[in-house]
């Protein structure tokens, strides 16, 4: 919208509406001077009305001049005619005696206000000289300023003037205390706009604590002040397991939710002098003061309490769990970034030792994420230079005796300074994206090798591998597994998923949605380790497993401990019950697989049979195992 006639600032506002009401104090005033002149003429009346009546032109001429966006013009005129025509009307009468000058003090006020600075100074200067010239001469006698005879148009002059100087003072006065009154309102507006300026400076959006620069500040300054060398500053470093499950099952507004509950409820356990900050995503920092005789580990324990509680979340209870690593200071130091990035540190030990737990900052554990680092380190180098290889261990049918399954396992043989074993290194590349290029790159490769066993004649070769349940949950491994077996030519039965209990214990849409595409595709789906985690028969049947792997450490002591042989027992019937597939892992010896034989165990793979093998190796023991060097000749003697 366009605004063409306001164009005036709140300043300039206020100076015409300070004119206007001079022009009609001067314009009113004028006239009853001149109402005045004529009631009580008894003299000349001719230069006085001619004075008023110029005045009164003067007046008309600035109302003109104001319609036409003309102001500065108008106030000069009108404070310059004013001021000359009572100048011109003191000389004719009682100069310094005459009524008139009372108004010289009115003219200032009102130049200070509406003249600007030039006029201001210009009409001072000339009143305190016109004051001086009218004493001096009336006093040396120089000049006769004939003294008139009070009479009532003099008492009225007065009377008027007086009026019009306590309008003008109570004009100023109200819209002083107006002006004062609103800036005091703007003021008050102002100091809560930063009020809350500071506080989005400061504050997490979402769940109102303190951000990552204000939680520093705060550290710094409780170092700072501290009263004794007893005085500790400790900070918990908090992080959500998991946390990214329930934005996938429930959506992005859940996870919020959640996020707020429990921020909280932290904030329940902190005293005046803490406080609790969100880094960002699922990571918290609580920041507190205590003596030495404070126990670090009950309070804890008092976070975890918080996280475990059930949070409900529309019509859902949602419960979580959370790992805690704590820095110390001055013990682990006094720079907030070194002390959080220790208890940082504490907190991934706190996940590797299981999550929902707490670990505190030491100099070992210091020397062991230097390890990790430098491990991280090769690891990238390895992957980049293809230093990396698939070993292959045999599965062997205990039926027939037959080779027609096998493993892949990852192996880190070339350049590999600390001699790791998968158990070591996996993990490692689990706590970054790497494991995502190793994962894609193993079922590549797996995928593969198991075609250029069919392209040999072998082609009842079936090959499985393990999948991080990091990678698994990734949006893209369907897709990645379906280019797969589309690249290299494999069928989709002849690709088995080995996945931990872990994996189908965490009951989400994701999980569901992975497992439910892998066997639309008609991949195989085996469970690793079976029996080492939280077993649950039900996820057997809904997710259509195919195959659960006995864990080598029920096998190994199958042939001396009658409970483990009782638990092997029990699990080769309930999986023939289920119409599942048992593989018995870690079998080293010939009594281990009579037993499992005996117990009509599908079947098994161990250093009995092979070590994992290179490819080339493998393929030649493949053939030599299944007693057949020639693939025609061996697809003969398959079973029609």
């Amino acid at each position: 919208m366009k605004i063409s006639h306001y164009r005036f600032d709140d300043k300039n506002e206020f100076l015409i509406k300070k004119f206007r009401q001079l022009l009609w104090g001067t314009l009113l005033l004028s006239s009853l001077f001149m109402i005045n002149i004529f009631i009580g003429a008894g003299g000349e009346i001719t230069r006085p009305v001619v004075i008023l009546g110029a005045m009164i032109c003067s007046i008309l001429l600035a109302f003109y001049l104001i319609k036409i966006d003309k102001e500065d013009t108008a106030r000069a005129i009108v404070l310059w005619s004013v001021t000359l025509s009572v100048t011109y009307i003191s000389w004719l009468s009682g100069g310094l005696r005459d009524s008139s000058v009372v108004a010289y003090p009115i003219l200032i006020v009102f130049s200070a206000l509406l003249g600007g600075y030039k006029v201001f100074l210009s009409i001072l200067v000339y009143i305190i000289a016109v004051v001086l010239y009218l004493g001096i001469t009336t006093i040396n006698g120089t000049a006769a300023h004939p003294l008139p005879p009070l009479g009532y148009e003099q008492v009225f002059d007065v009377v008027m003037l007086t009026l019009l100087s306590a309008y003008v003072a109570w004009s100023v006065s109200s819209d002083m205390n107006t002006t004062l009154g609103q800036l005091n309102d703007e003021n008050q507006k102002v100091i809560k706009s930063r009020e809350t300026i500071q506080l989005m400076v400061e504050r997490d959006a979402l769940t109102g604590l303190l951000n990552q620069p204000a939680c520093e500040s705060h550290f710094t300054n409780a170092i700072n002040n501290r009263k004794s060398d007893d005085e500790r500053i400790i900070l918990f470093f908090l992080d959500l397991d998991n946390f990214k499950n329930v934005n996938d099952s429930f959506g992005h507004n859940a996870g919020d939710e959640l996020l707020i509950g429990i921020s909280d409820e932290l904030s329940q356990l902190l005293r005046p002098c803490d406080v609790a900050c969100r880094l960002g995503g699922d990571e918290f920092v609580l920041i507190i003061k205590r003596d030495d005789k404070f126990d670090i580990d009950y309070y804890a324990e008092e976070v975890l309490k918080v996280i475990t509680t059930p949070y409900h979340i529309g019509n859902t209870t949602v419960r979580m769990t959370g790992s805690v690593g704590i820095a110390v200071t001055p013990e682990n130091g006094t720079d907030f970034d070194d002390i959080r990035k220790k208890a940082d540190i504490a907190m991934y030990k706190s996940k590797q030792s299981g999550k929902n737990t707490f670990s505190y900052y030491s100099e070992t554990l210091h020397e062991e994420t230097l390890r990790k680092t430098s491990i991280l380190n090769d690891l990238k180098d390895a992957i980049e230079h293809n230093l990396l290889d698939l070993s292959i261990q045999p599965k062997i049918d205990l039926t027939t005796g037959k080779m027609n399954s096998a493993e892949a396992l990852v192996r880190w043989n070339r350049n590999n300074p600390y001699n790791l074993q998968p158990d070591e290194f996996i993990p490692i590349l689990e706590s970054t994206l790497m494991i995502h290029d190793i994962g894609k790159w193993c079922i590549e490769e797996a995928c593969r090798i198991c075609k250029g066993w069919h392209d040999d004649g072998f082609t009842d070769m079936s090959i499985s591998v393990n999948v991080s349940s990091v990678q698994f949950m990734r949006s893209n491994f369907i897709y990645l597994v379906a280019n797969a077996l589309e690249t290299s030519g494999l069928p989709a039965q002849c690709l088995e998923i080995e996945l931990t209990e872990h994996v189908l214990m965490q009951d989400n849409k994701t999980v569901k949605s992975q497992l439910k595409s892998l066997k639309n595709l008609g991949i195989k789906l085996s469970i690793d380790d079976f029996g080492t985690g939280y077993s649950n028969l039900s996820y057997l049947i809904n997710f259509k497993v195919d195959t659960i792997k006995l864990d080598r450490s029920f096998i190994a002591q199958v042939n001396t401990s009658s409970d483990h042989l009782a638990v092997v027992k029990a699990v080769i019937q309930m999986a023939q019950i289920l119409n599942l597939r048992v593989v018995a892992e870690g079998v080293e010896s010939e009594d281990v697989k009579q037993i499992l034989v005996d117990l009509q165990c599908d079947y098994a793979q161990g250093y009995l049979w092979s070590k994992p093998l290179s490819v080339p190796d493998f393929t030649k023991e493949l053939r030599q195992f299944n007693g057949n060097h020639d693939p025609q000749l061996h697809q003969a003697a398959l079973p029609a």
